[in-house]
């Protein structure tokens, strides 16, 4: 069965998106460390959402969430980098 997003909670991470420029895993992750399991949101399910209702209600705030999500998209290159680079820097110091 389907599990139902209360709308505000779903705006209440797109604001962190926005504030902060974080990807969608990051403010889910964050959103998530204080919420009981019932209560979290899952990453693909928020895509879903600001992809399929998002866009027809709140137009401005979909269109702040997208350019957000463009500069994520052209700078996720380098974050793959520094990501590589942190793991093979801890490989190599065991």
């Amino acid at each position: 069965m389907r599990k139902k997003i209360d709308d505000e909670k779903i705006k209440e991470v797109l604001r962190t998106i926005i504030e902060t420029g974080c990807t969608i895993r990051e403010s889910t992750d964050k959103y998530n460390e204080s919420k009981k399991k019932e209560e979290q949101i899952i990453h693909d399910t928020l895509y879903k959402y600001i992809e399929r209702k998002l866009k027809k209600t709140d137009k401005e705030l979909y269109q702040k969430y997208r350019e957000v999500m463009e500069t994520n998209k052209k700078e996720r290159h380098i974050r793959g980098g520094e990501a590589k680079r942190k793991k093979e820097e801890i490989k190599n110091n065991k």
